[in-house]
């Protein structure tokens, strides 16, 4: 486990009304092929809700960074999860797993690829934090928010 992280809204920014993050996972950060069942995310701070319309998407992928902010579109992912996530806050900081309605056989030789979106329409004060212990400097990650509607052009993306 790598215990040098930052403090940011990825993979989900539920202080806007929709958004979307992209993330870029090395084989190497994987660690070995098989199928995919849940995803886990270090959670800093926050508080107990449940946010609806939520996906998680997968695919395998050669790069290993990101040269546009653009939002990639679904096309090549697999839906491993669509539904509605629910945060039970400890007090203290911790691990959220979630259980993907859609297993992803990863094959452990291409990169992983995954495509957060939040359509909730809602946002949440006092949301909860994700730590990022990987690929926020190099590139392998990229996010846009907005409370207008979802952002599948450039909004507020980075």
């Amino acid at each position: 486990m790598n215990t040098n992280y930052i403090t940011a809204t990825s993979p989900f920014n539920n202080y806007y009304k929709y958004s979307w993050a992209n993330t870029i996972y090395l084989s190497s950060e994987v660690g070995q092929a098989g199928k995919i069942t849940q995803v886990a995310f270090y959670v800093y701070d926050g508080t107990n809700y449940s946010m609806s319309n939520q996906k998680i998407l997968m695919r395998e992928t050669s790069a290993s960074s990101y040269t546009s902010t653009a939002y990639p579109g679904e096309t090549g992912f697999t839906t491993v999860f669509n539904g509605s996530i629910t945060y039970n806050w400890s007090g203290s900081s911790g691990w959220q797993i979630i259980t993907l309605t859609t297993p992803f056989t990863y094959s452990g030789t291409n990169n992983l690829e995954m495509l957060f979106e939040n359509n909730s329409g809602t946002y949440v004060n006092n949301y909860q934090f994700f730590d990022v212990t990987t690929g926020y400097s190099t590139n392998r990650i990229r996010t846009d928010f907005n409370d207008a509607s979802f952002p599948s052009t450039c909004v507020n993306c980075g």
